[in-house]
């Protein structure tokens, strides 16, 4: 059972309770990802509940957040302040909302929303110490969302989240065992990055393999040479990367 911050616990768990009363379709979305599903928690937690409510036009959207109990509107259209201090970003997504992949909040709150169609399809509940169940979206696609996002606003953060994925995914998953990629033995060190990724696969269609492939490259450079000025933890990086993108097949 994941141990959560209480006053985000609280906050999860009254936004939560609210989407249910007014019988929204929801999933866990952001950084508690991680801090749900995975063993090893992220060394930096988070202080938001995100989510992706599921609804068909924006005055929808607007009746979830004035109709959310204990929720006040803040100058952000996503960002909802909660009573105890707490908040919570929630992102509307449907067919008619982002036809395109692009979801347009107002002229300055634009998002890529690449992959939201499929998230609906990895979703796996998750009960918290206050006995709450919460839909989480599952590991594999809170990483594509993730490099989404960075190729949408270039956060160091988004990066982190992914990296500490990477490392942590199916820590006790026999599966690790006898990986192999065209033929050869994928590195046990490097197979948590090879199996989400495989994992992943069924979430990765042309458009989001488009857009993710130049950031893979940018990420894994075609010269891995040490020099001197490159940490260890940095080559490792790059390996649990390039493992990753392997698995993709790309």
């Amino acid at each position: 059972m994941p141990h959560l911050d209480p006053a985000v616990e609280r906050v999860l768990v009254a936004l939560v309770q609210g989407l249910r009363a007014l019988d929204v379709r929801f999933c866990v979305v952001g950084a508690l990802v991680p801090e749900l599903l995975l063993n090893e928690r992220p060394e930096q937690a988070t202080l938001d509940a995100d989510a992706v409510v599921f609804v068909p036009d924006l005055p929808a959207f607007e009746r979830v957040k004035t109709g959310l109990p204990g929720f006040a509107p803040t100058k952000y259209p996503y960002r909802l302040r909660h009573d105890s201090g707490g908040r919570a970003d929630i992102l509307p997504y449907s067919d008619h909302l982002a036809p395109d992949g692009v979801l347009r909040l107002e002229p300055d709150f634009v998002f890529n929303m690449t992959g939201y169609d499929r998230i609906a399809d990895s979703v796996v509940e998750v009960t918290l110490e206050s006995g709450e169940h919460v839909p989480v979206v599952r590991v594999p696609a809170y990483v594509l969302l993730k490099l989404v996002a960075f190729t949408d606003r270039k956060l160091d953060k988004d990066i982190a989240g992914i990296m500490h994925c990477l490392r942590n995914y199916a820590e006790d998953d026999d599966r690790r065992f006898g990986l192999e990629h065209d033929g050869a033995a994928v590195p046990y060190e490097y197979g948590s990055a090879y199996l989400l990724a495989r994992d992943a696969l069924p979430f990765v269609d042309d458009k989001l393999r488009q857009l993710i492939a130049p950031l893979l490259d940018s990420l894994i450079p075609a010269d891995l040479d040490v020099d001197d000025h490159d940490s260890h933890r940095a080559r490792e990086n790059r390996e649990y990367f390039r493992w990753f993108r392997m698995g993709l097949g790309l």
